[in-house]
């Protein structure tokens, strides 16, 4: 698989050298990242602070951002979900 963050923004996700993981794999519970920011009550920036933390795992694909919980334990723990 080859590296998203070669050339990319400072603002961008692949910026922080997240955990990639291959889409077409049919173990990873995966969801797009603006889907997972709705389910969880989460603004981007947050996300990109799980992401950052390497909680989240992150990829590109079809032209969509794609997430996996890595640690969803402390991701709840982070955002307070009881």
């Amino acid at each position: 698989m080859t590296t998203h963050w070669v050339g990319t923004t400072k603002a961008s996700v692949f910026a922080y050298r997240p955990y990639e993981f291959d889409p077409d794999k049919n173990y990873y519970t995966k969801i797009p990242l603006t889907a997972y920011c709705k389910n969880k009550f989460i603004t981007k920036k947050q996300a990109r602070t799980l992401i950052r933390k390497k909680w989240l795992a992150v990829t590109h694909f079809r032209g969509q951002t794609w997430v996996h919980e890595i640690c969803p334990e402390l991701i709840n723990d982070f955002l307070q979900v009881p």
